[in-house]
């Protein structure tokens, strides 16, 4: 007597099985294509991955010189002077004291960013 595995209930043949076999493969192979479907994503070159939809949360960014600010970065990856150019503070009293005290750290310290 067949089985059917834990997961996805794809049928396993008995041993003495030797005519349900084809039949079962092929049933198998539309269950896992049917369960796969919904998460699909087609084949796509690297340089020109579409995504829509869905959040993305907890990623590291690895293998690039920067990100653009059009993509939602600031353009540069280790300078803060470009990157307060680049995502200014707004502009208040506030503010303008906190870019000062940042641009200072940033020149002593130029891996801040």
């Amino acid at each position: 007597m067949a089985t059917s595995t834990t997961n996805i209930s794809l049928t396993k043949p008995a041993a003495t099985d030797t005519t349900k076999i084809r039949e079962d493969f092929n049933t198998n192979m539309d269950t896992i294509d049917g369960r796969f479907s919904a998460t699909y994503m087609a084949v796509q070159d690297k340089s020109s991955v579409t995504i829509t939809g869905g959040t993305i949360t907890g990623i590291t960014i690895t293998g690039i010189t920067d990100l653009v600010v059009a993509d939602g970065g600031t353009g540069v990856t280790k300078d803060g002077e470009v990157a307060n150019t680049n995502a200014p503070l707004p502009v208040s009293p506030v503010t303008a004291d906190a870019r000062l005290v940042l641009e200072g750290v940033a020149k002593k310290v130029p891996h801040l960013c």
